[in-house]
């Protein structure tokens, strides 16, 4: 979401919150880097990329859907439920409101480009996204000498695939993994005699 937020930023007009690689030119700050330093000298709005707590779905039997006989390669697949949240911070609520409504707007337009374009991802749910209202950033701003700062988040479920395969490289590290547990977990059956 980082590399598309800035593509978009880039095609905007000057004067518009355009986004360049050059923190000199750029009228927006786009970064992944939090909690964001807002007594950066330049103190421009800011669009903040988060992920949220990522689970398993857990589907098939074990997750596996191939077995390779030839190599002895086992390959797994499953989903992953998370969240992309787009936090947009600037220090009138206005400002912060406009971006997160960009944003919500524009997300949709692009579903099919960015499922296509991010590797691994299986689908972005837009009937569930949703964008905030405006509230205080002081949590999320630090070293902010005023407490003026506000953000707008704008949240975007995702699903994405994972895929990896276990072939004989790997199951060396396997063994040995299995080993340790079982040496661990194996009941003590000596026996002491005086």
């Amino acid at each position: 979401m980082l590399l598309f937020c800035k593509a978009l930023f880039k095609a905007q007009q000057a004067g518009c919150y355009r986004y360049a690689d050059d923190p000199k030119d750029t009228e927006l700050v786009i970064t992944d880097q939090f909690p964001y330093n807002v007594d950066a000298p330049e103190k421009r709005p800011a669009i903040v990329t988060l992920r949220g707590p990522a689970s398993w779905a857990g589907l098939g039997l074990n997750q596996q859907v191939d077995y390779n006989f030839t190599r002895d390669r086992t390959t797994k697949q499953d989903l992953i439920s998370t969240t992309i949240t787009l936090v947009c911070l600037s220090r009138e609520g206005v400002e912060a409101e406009r971006l997160g409504w960009f944003l919500f707007s524009m997300i949709p337009l692009f579903k099919g480009t960015l499922c296509r374009g991010i590797r691994g991802v299986h689908d972005l749910n837009i009937k569930r996204m949703s964008i905030g209202g405006e509230e205080a950033a002081e949590s999320l701003a630090i070293g902010s000498s005023s407490p003026e700062w506000r953000m707008v988040r704008v949240t975007l479920p995702a699903t994405l695939q994972h895929r990896g395969s276990i072939e004989p490289v790997v199951k060396t590290y396997l063994r040995e993994i299995e080993m340790a547990l079982d040496a661990s977990l194996a009941p003590d059956l000596s026996v002491v005699v005086s």
